[in-house]
């Protein structure tokens, strides 16, 4: 899923899901930056369910 904004890192609200998709069995397993115009404008977060 897509990062609501590009301060994921301030968010506690972001923190707080990430966090609670690991409670529930999922994996965070890459993180991929979007640039434009040589800035981060959004990252995507891809997870999977653990086994």
């Amino acid at each position: 899923f897509p990062s609501p904004d590009n301060d994921e890192f301030g968010n506690k609200e972001f923190a707080n899901k990430i966090n609670q998709l690991g409670k529930d069995g999922w994996q965070l397993v890459d993180v991929e930056s979007s640039m434009k115009d040589g800035t981060t404008s959004k990252r995507i977060y891809f997870l999977k369910r653990k086994n």
